[in-house]
């Protein structure tokens, strides 16, 4: 006898001593349960997502509903089954192919009403075998919806659950993330434990000047740590410092308010080593540590650091240097609390000017601002010498457009810049277009 469910060859082979016909399967019982191809999933996992238990009565809807079920959870490939009759006891052989698609963490997002065991005890309901991931493939997801909306229902609290599979940008699996929506969640306290050289006073003015509209979200609140909080770390030199994950709970002093705590473990402060150039050579060594502008043995401020980055960035701008790329690899020494960094330099080649145009203006401004230009074709691009242009070399042009352009009611005279670089003759073609 062969079944089919769900796209599934279910193979159904039944040796009994004695014939089967319709109606037969009355008074049988289950007596053993096994699992052929498990490698990865436990026998205790396999069982628990089927739902059949030794001992029960032996239907074959139910053996084809705990098939079904072990496909939707997406921790299997395909699912076929036989049995054996002894008597009117009944072995049931599962032979599984265990999927390769790997599976996610699941982020329970803004649960604040619950612990975290409590929402795992939730979806265990529906999902016996959940142990805090899921597969990236099957239905786990919709099972564990379900669990979580039956969860918010049971305790009266509104709202829906919703689901979003949550990805980098090269599409690769990060998280499966479960939310509630459609409560307001402000966040009205906070706590900062662990907080001293930041003081936690410091942590909560930022965080309420950014989060003041914002409901509350884990997932929110781990990339704004990690960004805005961060980085009142790296100005004093904790380059190490880590924030734990958010924990959100009622308010009780603040109307459907959050209280939310969100550790943090400062570490060392640094001060600034050496830097290492590695690639460099249209610009020196020493030259690129005065742009960089980090003096040995001061505070090694992470913030000062980036603008020493984007400015030696944009001295190879102003050397055509355009597709330069810079990799800062940083090396801690904990004992000397000092950091010492590796910037690795890929110079890419020179671009020289190539054709100016322009596109809006009148001829007569058109000529106007070309003689006003004085980077001349052939020449090693200058990426700086746009600014430059703008603030000085165009500003009688400029000034007199804007009086025509008042004159005759039109709003002040704005150019837009098109830079075109072309690789194949390392030239740069400039557009200005007047934008309105």
């Amino acid at each position: 006898m062969t079944r089919m469910i769900n796209h599934l060859l279910i193979l159904f082979f039944v040796v009994s001593t004695a014939a089967i016909v319709n109606g037969a399967q009355d008074g049988r019982t289950i007596a053993q349960i096994e699992f052929a191809g498990l490698q990865q999933i436990t026998l205790e996992q396999a069982l628990a997502t089927s739902g059949l238990k030794a001992g029960q009565p032996f239907k074959v809807e139910e053996v084809d509903a705990a098939a079904q079920r072990l496909l939707d959870s997406g921790i299997f490939k395909e699912i076929g089954y036989r049995t054996r009759t002894v008597g009117n006891k009944v072995t049931i052989t599962f032979q599984v192919e265990e999927a390769t698609g790997g599976d996610s963490p699941v982020i329970f997002d803004n649960f604040i009403w619950f612990t975290e065991e409590q929402l795992m005890d939730a979806v265990r309901r529906e999902v016996p075998s959940f142990a805090g991931h899921a597969p990236n493939a099957g239905k786990m997801p919709v099972a564990i919806t379900h669990a979580l909306q039956q969860l918010l229902t049971e305790q009266k609290i509104p709202g829906r659950v919703e689901y979003t599979a949550s990805q980098d940008l090269a599409g690769h699996m990060l998280g499966h993330v479960f939310a509630v929506t459609g409560v307001k969640m402000p966040i009205c306290t906070f706590h900062f434990p662990g907080a001293q050289n930041v003081s936690e006073a410091k942590l909560a003015e930022v965080s309420k000047a950014e989060l003041s509209e914002t409901d509350y979200s884990s997932e929110l609140l781990r990339g704004f740590a990690s960004i805005k909080l961060f980085a009142l770390y790296r100005e004093v030199g904790q380059l190490r410092a880590k924030f734990a994950d958010p924990v959100g709970k009622p308010d009780p002093s603040c109307k459907n308010g959050v209280e939310l705590t969100l550790p943090v473990t400062e570490g060392l402060i640094y001060s600034w080593g050496v830097t290492d150039w590695l690639g460099a050579n249209a610009l020196a060594a020493d030259q690129l540590s005065e742009i960089l502008g980090m003096k040995q043995g001061e505070i090694a401020n992470g913030l000062k650091f980036d603008k020493g980055v984007t400015d030696v960035r944009k001295a190879y701008g102003r050397q055509g240097y355009l597709d330069v790329r810079l990799r800062p690899t940083p090396e801690f020494d904990d004992s000397a609390q000092k950091v010492t960094y590796k910037i690795e330099v890929r110079e890419g080649p020179q671009y020289h000017m190539g054709s100016l145009a322009f596109k809006g203006l009148a001829e007569r401004d058109a000529k106007a601002l070309r003689d006003a230009w004085r980077l001349k074709r052939g020449e090693v691009f200058d990426q700086g010498y746009l600014e430059e242009f703008f603030k000085s070399d165009s500003r009688n042009v400029m000034q007199r457009l804007f009086e025509e352009r008042r004159t005759l009611g039109k709003p002040p005279p704005e150019l837009k810049t098109n830079l075109s670089p072309n690789k194949e003759t390392l030239t740069v073609d400039v557009m200005l277009e007047l934008a309105n």
